[in-house]
């Protein structure tokens, strides 16, 4: 049973209380508790607790640095430590001072490891595991599992990258991907050695990362055949500052599947700054293909290209979809001919030229751009050659900065419509085909015209214009008037074009279908393509004489044959000498054909104090 001291007042020489005093003794000196209690149940520092507290007061004013257990010293002060050289780890001295140490010691020689002794104060072997690429794999987590494992990304810069935009980082960049893990990027890292690789999965993170390369042989990035995706986060592709063609690419991709690239820029990229060429290999489902959003090229020679195969079986580049793609100082803002693929948004301005589409592949275009702006391109805002399988620019904005300057060219195309939207350029239409502009606005900036070796294949219909609705611009027809005053004139018609109807087009729209070229042909609608055309005439003619009869027919011109009626109409007759009415019927023709309208009066020249008539064409269908 412990010993039960007295309340004495101190000092008290009752035989119990130095009993117990003794026990206290020996608590103070050998326990490893900070503390002991007395018999009056006050607390007491032991040794151990003294120790402790002149730790934490060293701890305080911070440990003074001695070398070393091998070059020898002399300890004076509680708070110097001694390193020894042979592991790296420093040593505080826990017994008397001063201490002398020899020459050529070590902890264990000169006083040895513990309480009272030499007392380690560092972490010289747990910094040294920390360094190792493994060293987190010794930091635990909460709830559990290291740290290693809860690590969501790598950076270029723990493989090497210096990321001062002149060493060469590609080894670096490509060693934080072949990880698997998302690669952040924040530097400013020169690849100008090759190319940055995707791999599948591969997912890089810019935070305003600059990717610098001057290199004309390699893809500043390379993404063929490989799957499931992403570069995300404001990236800058930067080249050789030229706008000529010297090879360069910022990001090539071809044969991906279900991958996205968002929010890059390049700039000065000598020649294509995104880039999907036929390298890869294509697979279904052809519609798993990538999306592009908010990337932009400025002053590289090509913003856009995509290549349509040779092969039709092989689609690799088509259903691409790119949102808000912007270009501007660029020689071609869009190169496209990869099918189905689509362009929502953006702009395209202030380049040599903004969207065209070559010759070149199979299977070309037939997709669409939708609300695009596409404007002050300085030779053609819009230049699509030889797509025969159609594309829509629906709701966009064409804009040229005059009749000659920014205009749309469609060079033996067929199918190209420009639906909704404004349509401030001047239009020219080469070779067979049959195009569309349909209720777009013209502002008037500047006389629209349509020009070309086949501006009839300009299909223009509800062109709209600061006054509404405008059938001035409404070209889509074909559309002639005159007035006939008098006998002379139906005498003349009847001896010398066989009834023909002729008009006097000096005051006719420049702007209509099927021109007339001299007197000799006057009243011809001339057909440069092949086709279905409806015809539309009405004839209003007075002061016949009683009970004369007339007729209207529809005469076709085919070189190599004779002149072919193909639809007479008799107008019906409103009063004894006038008659009031209209032919509506559809023709085929084939390219080269003419039309014309024949006038019959069945008694005699008549009386005719004014004829009024119109003859309006314009193609429905067929071959244009």
């Amino acid at each position: 049973m412990a010993t039960q001291p007295t309340q004495n007042p101190v000092p008290s020489e009752s035989p119990r209380d130095l009993k117990f005093n003794a026990g206290k003794i020996d608590e103070f000196a050998t326990s490893l508790a900070l503390q002991y209690q007395d018999r009056f149940g006050n607390q007491h520092y032991t040794i151990e607790g003294l120790r402790w507290i002149a730790q934490q007061a060293i701890s305080q004013f911070g440990y003074i640095t001695v070398d070393s257990f091998q070059a020898g010293a002399n300890i004076t002060l509680p708070n110097q430590i001694l390193r020894d050289t042979s592991t790296g780890e420093y040593y505080r001295w826990d017994g008397s001072l001063p201490k002398a140490v020899s020459p050529n010691s070590t902890p264990a020689s000169s006083g040895g490891i513990g309480i009272g002794a030499w007392i380690s104060v560092g972490d010289a072997a747990l910094r040294s595991e920390l360094r190792k690429t493994s060293g987190a794999q010794l930091v635990g987590v909460s709830p559990s599992g290291n740290l290693s494992q809860a690590m969501y990304f790598v950076t270029p810069e723990m493989f090497g990258a210096r990321s001062d935009g002149s060493t060469d980082d590609l080894l670096a960049i490509n060693n934080a991907i072949a990880t698997g893990k998302p690669v952040m990027m924040q530097g400013y890292y020169n690849v100008s050695s090759g190319s940055i690789n995707i791999l599948p999965g591969t997912r890089l993170i810019s935070k305003g990362a600059r990717i610098k390369s001057t290199s004309t042989a390699s893809a500043m990035i390379y993404a063929v055949n490989v799957d499931d995706w992403n570069i995300e986060g404001r990236l800058s592709l930067i080249g050789s500052g030229s706008t000529t063609d010297l090879g360069q690419i910022g990001i090539l991709e071809s044969g991906c599947q279900n991958y996205r690239v968002d929010n890059v820029t390049a700039s000065g990229i000598a020649g294509r700054a995104f880039y999907q060429n036929t390298v890869g290999t294509w697979e279904a489902p052809r519609g798993n293909k990538g999306t592009w959003t908010n990337c932009s090229a400025y002053y590289c020679y090509i913003g856009h290209e995509d290549i349509a195969n040779n092969n039709s079986n092989n689609l690799m580049n088509e259903f691409t979809t790119w949102m808000n793609f912007k270009a501007s100082g660029c020689q071609i803002g869009i190169r496209t001919s990869a099918g189905n693929c689509q362009f929502i948004g953006g702009m395209l301005v202030d380049n040599v030229e903004g969207f065209t589409s070559p010759e070149v592949g199979t299977n070309t275009t037939h997709g669409q751009c939708v609300g695009m702006t596409i404007a002050h391109n300085s030779l053609y805002n819009v230049n699509m050659v030889a797509q025969t399988a159609g594309f829509t620019f629906s709701g966009c904005s064409i804009y040229g900065d005059s009749p000659t300057v920014g205009s749309v060219r469609l060079d033996r195309c067929r199918g190209i419509k420009f639906v909704g939207g404004n349509f401030e350029a001047s239009i020219y239409n080469d070779g067979p085909g049959t195009n569309f502009i349909i209720g777009c606005y013209n502002n008037n900036n500047f006389t629209f015209f349509r020009s070309g070796g086949n501006p009839e294949g300009i299909v223009i219909t509800d062109m709209y214009d600061q006054g509404g609705y405008s059938s001035r611009n409404d070209v889509f027809w074909g559309h002639s008037e005159a007035t006939f005053q008098g006998n002379t004139l139906i005498s003349y018609l009847n001896s010398t074009y066989s009834g023909r109807m002729a008009f006097n087009f000096s005051a006719r729209d420049p702007q209509k279908t099927m021109d007339v070229t001299n007197a000799a042909t006057m009243g011809y609608k001339y057909c440069r393509i092949s086709g279905r055309v409806s015809v539309c005439t009405k004839l209003h003619v007075t002061g016949l004489t009683s009970g004369a009869t007339v007729y209207l027919t529809v005469v076709r011109v085919r070189a190599g044959v004779a002149n072919e009626d193909v639809v007479y109409q008799t107008i019906p007759a409103y009063s004894t000498t006038a008659v009031a009415g209209c032919l509506n019927a559809e023709v085929n023709v084939v390219a080269g054909d003419a039309l014309f309208m024949k006038i019959t009066v069945s008694t005699g020249d008549g009386t005719i104090s004014a004829t009024r008539t119109e003859f309006a064409t314009h193609y429905i269908g067929g071959a244009g």
